[in-house]
C-alpha cells in the first residue's frame, strides 16, 4: 500500500506543469465506474487546490484522484468510489475534498466509507458548499468541515468552532493563486479555505502531532474560538413511558384519543370532565359517528387513579377561569400524593418547585433556544427525503386528524413515516417531534430559530424515515391586516423550516375561491411546493353570514361536497376529498405515493 501525506480528490491536475504527480482517475465506462490514469485537469480547479497545498507543505508527497464531470456537480457514487479506492490502496494522513454535495441519496454509504477512513487514522478535510447550506461529507462527525469567513484576512489564520458540523473557518475570500497555465488568478470560496487547512493539518502531522490530537492542536493555534453554548442543567421534564392513563378534561383536543385509539401505545382507563361542561355522564360514542366506545365521561370530583400510572392534563386555562379554581395545581398535588405521573398540554413552570420535590415523572412539550442547533452560521440542510405538508385556510379543520389518518395508512402500506406534530399530544401517537405552536403555544423561539430548529429536525428524520409528514395550525394568509396578532408569522416560518415538497390543502366549504388561491400562491412562494389535493372539512355553519360566533354547526351534505369539489377541480385542477371518509383518505394516500 502506497504512502502519501495528502490525497486530493478533485478535477485532476495540469500534467504539463506537474508531470511527476502520482494519481488515478475515476472514470465512467458503460455506466460503470473504474480506475484510469488520465489526470488532465479540464476545469483547472484541481490544479489550483494542488498548487495551494503543495506550496505550503513541508513534505510534498501528494496523490491526486480525479473525479469525472467535476464541473457538472460531483456525483455521490463517484465520490464514494474514490474514497473506497483510497481506503483499499492508499495509506495517507489527510484527504482533501474541496467540494460538497448539498444532498445525497447515498448518505449511509458515504458516511460508512468516511467513518472507515477516519477509524483507520486518516483525516478527511472537506469544504462546505459555497451556496451557504450544509453539505457532505463536510457535515459528517468523522470529517473536518471547513468554511470561509470574511473576517479571516491571512491564509495562516483560522477560527475553531465548537460543537458544530462546521469545524474550521478559514480564508476563502479573494486571493491570488497560480493556475494550470502558470497564470496568476484571483479566486475565492470554501474550497480554497479547505486547501489551506489541509496543508496546515498535514504540516502538523509531519511535525509529530498525532492524528488523534490534530483537532485539539488546531484549536490551540486558532486565532479565535466560536464557543459552544453553556450547557443547561438537565430537568425532569422528559417524555416517559405510559401504560395506563386517565384524561382530563374531555375537550376537543383529546377527541383524537378516541378516534385514533388504536394508534396509542397505552390504555386510557377513563375520561373526566367538570359537571359545568354538561358532558359528565354522557357516552363518549355519542360525540362521534361510526365510533364504538362504551365508556361514559366521569365527574372529575370522582377521580380514581386505581390502575393508572399517568394523568393526561389537557388545556385547563378556560376551566380554571370560569370556575375560579386552579385545577392544575389540585390535580398535580393529587397525582404527587398517589405517585401518578403527569403529561400536560399546558406549561408547568409555575409548579416546578412542587413537581421537582416529588418522585413522579412529568412532561409538557416545549421548544426553547436550548433546543436549537448552535454555531450554524445560518446553514440549512437540503431535504433528501419527500416531505408532505398539511396546511389550511383556517383553524379547526382537522389537520391533526388528517395527519394521523395519512400516517396510519402509509405505515400500514409499509412505509417508514417521520412525523412533526404541532399538537401538544403528538408524541402520544408515536410522532417523532412535537412543535406545539397552537393554542397556548410553548414554542419560545425567534422566527430565525424556528427555521433553524425545524430544518435540523427534518434532516434527522431524513436519516431514518422514507417520507415525512408535517402539519401546521390555522391559516397561512391573514384575513385582515388590522393588528400584528392577525399575521400568522409562526406558520410562515414553519413552512420555511420544513420546506415541504407537496402540500395537502385543508379548506372549508364556505371559503371563497380567491382566498384559497391566495393561500396556495403564498405556500408556493414560500416553499416551492406543489399542492396535490384538497381536503374539505365536513362541518359548516347553519348561517355562514353569522360567522363562527353564536352560530350553529351542521354536517356538510354529500351534494354540497360534490358541488364544491367540482368547483375546486375546475378552478385548480386538483382533486378534493372529504375528511373522515375512509375511502377518500385511502385515495389521497395513493395520490401522495404517486406524486413522490
Amino acid at each position: 500500500m502506497c504512502k502519501y501525506n495528502v490525497v486530493i480528490i478533485d478535477s485532476g491536475i495540469n500534467t504539463n506543469k506537474y508531470p511527476d504527480v502520482s494519481g488515478v482517475s475515476i472514470e465512467y465506462s458503460y455506466n460503470c465506474l473504474s480506475v484510469g490514469n488520465c489526470l488532465d485537469d479540464e476545469v483547472g480547479h484541481g490544479t489550483i487546490i494542488y498548487s495551494i497545498i503543495n506550496k505550503r507543505m513541508i513534505s510534498d508527497q501528494i496523490f491526486v484522484v480525479k473525479l469525472p464531470d467535476w464541473q457538472e456537480q460531483c456525483d455521490d457514487s463517484c465520490l464514494i468510489y474514490a474514497l473506497e479506492y483510497i481506503k483499499n490502496n492508499i495509506d495517507c494522513n489527510v484527504i482533501n475534498i474541496s467540494l460538497g454535495l448539498k444532498s445525497t441519496e447515498k448518505y449511509d454509504e458515504l458516511y460508512k466509507v468516511c467513518k472507515a477512513l477516519s477509524d483507520k487514522g486518516t483525516l478527511i478535510i472537506s469544504a462546505f458548499d459555497n451556496d451557504g447550506c450544509y453539505s457532505y461529507p463536510a457535515s459528517f462527525d468523522c470529517v473536518i468541515g471547513v468554511d470561509s469567513h470574511a473576517d479571516i484576512r491571512s491564509t495562516d489564520e483560522f477560527y475553531f468552532v465548537e460543537n458544530s458540523p462546521v469545524n474550521i473557518l478559514a480564508k476563502g475570500s479573494v486571493q491570488r493563486v497560480t493556475t494550470q497555465g502558470g497564470q496568476n488568478l484571483i479566486v475565492s470560496g470554501s474550497s480554497i479555505a479547505c486547501a489551506h487547512i489541509s496543508a496546515i493539518t498535514a504540516n502538523e502531522i509531519s511535525k509529530g502531532t498525532a492524528i488523534e490530537n490534530v483537532l485539539s492542536s488546531l484549536k490551540t493555534k486558532s486565532c479565535g474560538i466560536f464557543k459552544d453554548r453553556v450547557a443547561m442543567a438537565k430537568t425532569k421534564n422528559q417524555p416517559f413511558e405510559i401504560k395506563n392513563a386517565v384524561v382530563f378534561p374531555f375537550s376537543k383536543e383529546v377527541h383524537a384519543f378516541v378516534r385514533f385509539n388504536d394508534m396509542l401505545s397505552f390504555c386510557i382507563n377513563d375520561y373526566y370532565d367538570v359537571r359545568y361542561s354538561g358532558r359528565v355522564g354522557k357516552r363518549i360514542s355519542s360525540y362521534f359517528d361510526g365510533v364504538t366506545f362504551d365508556k361514559t365521561i366521569v365527574d372529575i370530583g370522582s377521580l380514581d387513579f386505581a390502575n393508572a400510572d399517568t394523568i393526561i392534563l389537557g388545556h385547563l386555562g378556560e376551566i380554571n377561569k370560569l370556575l375560579g379554581r386552579d385545577y392544575r395545581r389540585i390535580l398535580i398535588q393529587k397525582a404527587i400524593n398517589e405517585g401518578v405521573n403527569i403529561y400536560s398540554f399546558d406549561p408547568l413552570e409555575q409548579y416546578l418547585d412542587l413537581l421537582n420535590s416529588s418522585s413522579i415523572k412529568y412532561f409538557y412539550p416545549r421548544v426553547t433556544k436550548d433546543d436549537v442547533p448552535y454555531n450554524t452560521f445560518g446553514k440549512l440542510y437540503k431535504n433528501d427525503k419527500p416531505v408532505l405538508g398539511i396546511y389550511g385556510t383556517s383553524s379547526q379543520q382537522g389537520k391533526f386528524s388528517l395527519q394521523l389518518s395519512i400516517k396510519q395508512v402509509l405505515e400500514n402500506t409499509g412505509y417508514s413515516v417521520g412525523t412533526i406534530g404541532t399538537e401538544p399530544h403528538s408524541l402520544l401517537f408515536g410522532f417523532d417531534v412535537v412543535f406545539p405552536m397552537g393554542y397556548n403555544s410553548t414554542v419560545n423561539l425567534s422566527n430565525h430559530d424556528i427555521v433553524i430548529y425545524l430544518n435540523a429536525q427534518i434532516n434527522k428524520l431524513c436519516r431514518k424515515r422514507e417520507i415525512i409528514l408535517t402539519s401546521t395550525q390555522a391559516q397561512i394568509v391573514p384575513y385582515y391586516c388590522n393588528n400584528m396578532l392577525e399575521f400568522p408569522n409562526m406558520q410562515y416560518h414553519f413552512a420555511l423550516g420544513t420546506q415541504p415538497d407537496a402540500i395537502v390543502m385543508c379548506v372549508n366549504i364556505y371559503d371563497e375561491i380567491p382566498y384559497i388561491r391566495n393561500s396556495i400562491y403564498t405556500l408556493m412562494g414560500l416553499t416551492g411546493a406543489t399542492v396535490i389535493a384538497f381536503v374539505v372539512f365536513p362541518v359548516t355553519y347553519v348561517n355562514d353570514w353569522k360567522g363562527a360566533l353564536g352560530n350553529m354547526k351542521r354536517k356538510v351534505t354529500e351534494e354540497e361536497f360534490e358541488q364544491f369539489a367540482d368547483v375546486l377541480k375546475k378552478e385548480f385542477q386538483k382533486p378534493a376529498y372529504l375528511l373522515g371518509n375512509k375511502h377518500h383518505i385511502e385515495r389521497i394516500c395513493q395520490d401522495i405515493i404517486d406524486f413522490f
